[in-house]
């Protein structure tokens, strides 16, 4: 069985520091220079906050996996699922807000 507080506090986290990358960079009026731009600044902020999200979620896996105790290998494998899971939620949110706001 899955630890959901494990996946729950790290798609909260996906949901804070993306909604906030948003704001910042759609919630500001550039007044008309550089609208083409405009939402390459969010895929860059969302690339390297989702890289090193993932990392640390990758390290605590691996420090699980490397200790000897079965239950907390269980928690590698919960920790490697929400990497993956926030790697693939994370890379469709970068890709698609800015094609969906312009």
């Amino acid at each position: 069985m899955l630890d959901k507080k494990i996946i729950g506090y790290n798609l909260l986290g996906l949901f804070i520091y993306s909604t906030a990358f948003a704001v910042m960079e759609y919630g500001f009026d550039s007044g008309g220079n550089g609208d083409h731009l405009k939402g390459l600044g969010f895929m860059i902020f969302m690339v390297i906050a989702l890289f090193i999200h993932v990392l640390v979620l990758l390290i605590f896996t691996i420090t699980k996996y490397v200790d000897k105790k079965k239950t907390v290998k269980k928690k590698g494998t919960q920790y490697l699922i929400t990497a993956i899971l926030i790697l693939i939620l994370g890379f469709s949110t970068c890709t698609g807000l800015p094609s969906i706001v312009y």
